[in-house]
């Protein structure tokens, strides 16, 4: 979907609307905006959203493992605002929605300028607290089991002839995940798991077989002062083979590593910054790596 200069600047307005108004779903972590969209604290609802500034810094084109770093004059940058909530169905079923806006950009050199806004991918989800914490216990964490569909309305690589128009993957998708989350006096530890499924789809009359990914986070937030929370997560991300157009298309990998600090407002609100680099831990293999830096703003309803 294309838009205008007109259309491109009210979906910039919408965003920094959404973005204005919310933060990070998960309630306990503040580090990692790549969390799943779950409630794992004592609230009804939470809407919450991001502003993201990414920019690619490395490619591996060969998938040699070393990677080829731009300069700083040829800037390719991501801007997305995503916006997110989700709401308790019952004591252990809950429900959730993210949405995304992309704005591309791309610089060559001092002078070539290259600009594109498109929707992004669209996901909902559902989540069972299978393990609840009803009684207090020093080590046993509460336990979720999620399965989140992605609708493919952003602009794909396979849909588009510039690839500055890129704003989604192209695929439906089908995410399985698990996670646990303790709390402590001291703050929060969480582990997440997840395997995604991109469904088979056809490109210039021939199917792409389906590919699939797994994903797994550590997170681990520290309670600074009363109002104030700092956190450290990583994330290891792993692509299978997949054969495409009567060739195989290998492997990639590559590991995230994200700090963040989150401040509490009062009456439910709170907000925080969070930088994600994804060249500092390794190895990493094929995937494109970034760096970029989130705001995030969010609102939660009380039970």
């Amino acid at each position: 979907m294309k838009f205008s200069l007109s259309n491109k600047f009210l979906i910039f307005l919408f965003s920094i609307t959404l973005a204005s108004k919310s933060l990070l779903a998960s309630g306990c972590c503040g580090a990692g905006a790549s969390l799943p969209n779950l409630i794992v604290a004592d609230q009804k609802s939470i809407i919450s959203g991001t502003l993201t500034r990414e920019r690619l810094v490395g490619v591996d084109s060969t998938g040699s493992k070393v990677y080829k770093f731009k300069k700083f004059t040829d800037q390719e940058i991501q801007h997305l605002f995503g916006f997110k909530a989700s709401y308790l169905l019952s004591d252990y079923w809950q429900t959730g929605i993210t949405l995304n806006t992309v704005y591309n950009t791309k610089g060559v050199g001092e002078d070539s300028f290259y600009d594109s806004l498109h929707f992004g991918d669209t996901s909902v989800s559902i989540a069972y607290e299978f393990l609840p914490e009803t009684t207090y216990s020093p080590i046993k964490p509460r336990g979720f089991v999620y399965f989140k569909i992605t609708l493919p309305t952003g602009e794909s690589i396979y849909d588009v002839t510039n690839p500055i128009d890129v704003s989604g993957q192209g695929f439906y998708q089908s995410t399985y995940g698990l996670a646990l989350v303790k709390h402590f006096n001291w703050g929060d530890l969480s582990f997440f798991s997840e395997a995604t499924n991109k469904w088979s789809r056809k490109v210039n009359d021939k199917f792409l077989d389906p590919n699939y990914s797994v994903k797994l986070y550590t997170n681990l937030d520290y309670q600074i002062s009363p109002t104030m929370r700092g956190g450290i997560s990583t994330a290891y991300n792993y692509r299978f083979p997949y054969k495409f157009l009567a060739r195989t298309i290998p492997s990639s990998y590559h590991w995230d590593l994200s700090v963040s600090f989150t401040h509490s407002l009062g009456e439910g609100y709170s907000v925080g910054l969070t930088y994600t680099d994804q060249t500092i831990l390794g190895p990493a293999k094929l995937d494109p790596l970034n760096r970029s830096v989130s705001l995030l703003l969010s609102k939660s309803f009380s039970l």
